[in-house]
């Protein structure tokens, strides 16, 4: 995974829900869905966002 991606995804989630739903949303996710997670943040967030 692209680390800058991510962590671009992730502060834009921070900023849109506020840190605490943000790392609610991390540390829920299960084996099963840490990769749409991941996913999720790296290109709806970081990557592919008009910010």
């Amino acid at each position: 995974m692209n680390n800058d991606a991510y962590k671009a995804g992730r502060d834009i989630a921070v900023k849109m829900w506020g840190e605490e739903v943000a790392a609610a949303r991390e540390s829920r996710a299960t084996p099963f869905n840490r990769p749409f997670e991941d996913l999720v943040t790296k290109y709806c967030f970081g990557v592919f966002t008009w910010f």
